[in-house]
This record gives structure tokens, sequence and C-alpha cells, in this order.
């Protein structure tokens, strides 16, 4: 059975972005408290105070606040810990990258499906990037310290150590250029935006519902199309 994945929000208080994709259930481990304040159920909130490190996760459907470096502090899982942050001058901001799940891709492999994304089989990864980073240009190692998402029930993160030097091949060298194809993406959508836009506005995030480009991706290759899809055929969202 297929888990159906959260929509998550990763906030960066003092800090320039709301993101929004797919991601697993959290646990409550952690807690720091249960509150209700009344958002729709099926939510997990990442909360980071850019001036004092604070960090905390919020699940909407439980009510459960977890203040997360507690938990990387106590944890002795090495990818729960990697989640603490000790540091307030690597704090940047979020760059949020859904990605088709590999569970997914094993399955549909396997089954040789030929139906479209539904809801669950994408996937939230949200990276800390260093302040110096500049949006749209290249990522490597040295432009993040965490790439975080669920391992299974618990939000965890890889630092950006386990992709330096990535041997051609190799899945962290693999990533990081699936990452790269969608940071460039989103730089042409932003552009093409911003062109679009009344006078007086400036654009400040632009999005492509990620489910819907998904699904159209899919049936393209279904198809056997190779062209690239029209965005005209995508669900957008722009903040100016």
């Amino acid at each position: 059975m297929k888990q159906i994945h959260k929509l998550v929000a990763t906030s960066l208080l003092c800090g320039p972005a709301l993101l929004l994709s797919a991601c697993d259930d959290s646990s409550s481990g952690g807690d720091s408290g249960t509150i209700n304040i009344g958002l729709p159920e099926g939510l997990y909130l990442s909360l980071l105070n850019a001036t004092d490190g604070t960090y905390y996760g919020y699940d909407s459907t439980t009510g459960v606040l977890t203040d997360l470096n507690e938990k990387a502090a106590t944890s002795q899982d090495e990818s729960i810990q990697n989640m603490q942050i000790t540091d307030t001058s690597v704090i940047g901001h979020f760059l949020h990258w859904p990605l088709a799940s590999e569970e997914h891709e094993e399955e549909a492999a396997a089954e040789e499906e030929e139906h479209a994304h539904e809801e669950g089989e994408l996937e939230m990864y949200y990276l800390l990037m260093y302040p110096e980073y500049q949006p749209g240009s290249a990522v490597d190692a040295d432009s993040f310290s965490v790439i975080a998402h669920f391992h299974d029930a618990d939000l965890a993160a890889h630092t950006s150590e386990d992709f330096r030097d990535a041997e051609a091949g190799s899945q962290a060298a693999e990533m990081l250029e699936m990452l790269n194809a969608h940071v460039a993406e989103q730089l042409a959508l932003e552009d093409e935006i911003s062109e679009a836009l009344p006078a007086g506005q400036t654009l400040c995030r632009a999005y492509i519902d990620p489910v819907a480009a998904a699904e159209l991706a899919h049936e393209e290759e279904a198809a056997g199309e190779e062209e690239a899809h029209d965005h005209g055929e995508l669900v957008h969202f722009a903040l100016t």
C-alpha cells in the first residue's frame, strides 16, 4: 500500500520563503507540546528562526509541536542528528525540491504501470542554503549545509559532505544532476513569469504545481512524447 504523503510547508522566520510540497508522515518524538492553530489536517510545517536558530516541526493532524534541535540532540540516529542547527551563520534560505519517490519508480518499473502519478508519489526535499548562495545558480556541496526529507516517519537530513566530490554515476552525483536541472527549470519559469507581470509588479517566487507537472510528464512519457510540455498546461503560483 502506498503511503499518503503530507503537504509540507517550510518557512524561514526573518527569511524570504514559504515553500509547499509533498512529504511523508512525521513522528511525534521530541515533542514540545500540542496546539491547534486552525490549519487543515495533513500538513507538516518546518519553522526556522534565522536569528537564533530556533527550529520547530508542526504536525497539523496531531497538533504536535516538536523542537527539532532538541530531537536531533537526543537522537541516536545520525541522519536525525544532522537536522540540528547550532550555527546561525549557515542559515540562508530554504530551497525546496519535489522529486518522484524512488519507491514509486521501483514499483512502476516492476509492475509496468502506465498511469499518471497519484497523490503520495512525490517526495519533498528541502535544502538549507548558505547565505552566500545566489538563487538560480548551480548547486554543489559548497552551496548548502543539509538536505532534509523524511526517512520513514522521521524528518532527517544528509549533510553537504555526502555530496562533495561525488563520483560520476553515483547516487549523490545523480541527485545533484537532478537538483540542478530543477533549479534551472525554476529559474526559467521565474524569468518567463517576470516578463509577463504588469508594470510595477516585482516577482518574489513562482511555482508550478509539482503533482500536476509529474502527472503531465508521466502522460507524455507513456505517449512517447519527447518535447517539453507547455507551461500553459500547468497550474502556476506566483507571489509578487
